[in-house]
């Protein structure tokens, strides 16, 4: 094939168009608010820092980013939601490692981890085991001993289904000899599953610590375990699950992140802002009054930790012999 002037000026002409219009894009981006989806329901801890950090967004990014609640499938049906969206930076997620890691690993959501470009991590919270105050297991093993001996007549609440709670869950069974797992219900949102056991049509628990620290401070909730390395300094008098001799500690990572596709450009914008974000005085006060760390960490640096995290889980269930992704 021989190259012309005319065919080369041509070339050249589409690509000067195209820098022109990735410029453009990049200089005009955000035009408007911007929607962050939550898959989770409203009153945990994704809701309420989603929040915090959208009420710094205008100043940081020149538009609003505003929280739009979708709950539903185990945070599975926002997720999709976003991973079928239009790449242009104008839809992104508040998720998780319970529906970006854990859900691909045991099912098919409709979405894979590739589907998805992290911006930046938040933070990364801890789960605890709860149950209603007055009920009469003082201890993990107390719970333990009453689920082995009565698996039908006690009743798991869950959220995340699946996800890093109900992993969390099955390991603690089998750890504990327990053959038979007793009927779990399922939740959209963290105020569901609360409620839930509040009212006692649920026994236990297992939830990221913030969505419920107002009812352990009230004294409505009794922890029973905490399921990290070491113990929590809000309630440094709560065992590890770790001490009691089992060896789960799972953190839930709450995170930003766009659908694959969106442009380079955008992205780094997004990225600049974010960073900015987390650093306002009045996001980190804000946070500071949830009990809520800032564990941040920039788009390629978080996405290099999903990678090995991502390698991690896999390895786990499949150690554990869980239900695994066809």
């Amino acid at each position: 094939m021989r190259i012309t002037t005319s065919t080369l000026a041509a070339a050249m002409s589409i690509f000067v168009g195209a820098l022109i219009s990735v410029s453009a894009w990049s200089d005009e981006y955000p035009s408007r608010p911007v929607s962050l989806v939550i898959p989770y329901g409203a009153g945990g801890a994704f809701d309420i820092t989603a929040r915090l950090l959208a009420s710094v967004s205008q100043k940081h990014l020149g538009q609003q980013l505003v929280p739009t609640l979708k709950p539903g499938g185990g945070a599975t049906i926002g997720t999709a939601f976003v991973a079928r969206a239009k790449p242009d930076g104008y839809t992104l997620v508040y998720a998780a490692n319970s529906s970006l890691t854990v859900a691909p690993l045991l099912e098919d959501p409709g979405y894979t981890k590739d589907d998805f470009i992290p911006i930046a991590k938040i933070t990364h919270l801890t789960y605890v085991i709860a149950v209603r105050a007055d009920k009469p297991w003082k201890t993990l093993n107390d719970l333990l001993v009453h689920i082995r001996n009565n698996p039908k007549n006690v009743v798991f609440g869950a959220t995340g289904i699946p996800g890093l709670s109900t992993i969390g869950h099955s390991i603690l069974l089998k750890t504990a000899g327990i053959a038979t797992a007793p009927p779990m219900v399922p939740f959209k949102g963290v105020g569901e599953q609360v409620l839930s056991v509040l009212k006692g049509d649920t026994d236990y628990m297992i939830q990221i610590y913030l969505g419920v620290l107002p009812q352990i401070r009230a004294k409505e909730l009794r922890v029973l375990a905490v399921l990290d390395d070491a113990r929590s300094p809000l309630m440094p008098e709560v065992p590890t699950a770790k001490e009691l001799g089992f060896n789960i500690a799972l953190n839930m990572w709450l995170s930003v992140l766009a659908p694959k596709g969106t442009p380079e450009p955008v992205l780094d914008k997004l990225s600049v802002a974010v960073a900015k974000m987390v650093k306002d005085p009045a996001f980190v006060e804000a946070m500071a009054k949830v009990d809520s760390p800032i564990l941040y960490q920039d788009r390629r640096t978080f996405q290099a930790f999903w990678n090995e995290e991502y390698k991690a889980y896999a390895n786990l269930i499949e150690q554990e012999g869980l239900r695994k992704k066809k």
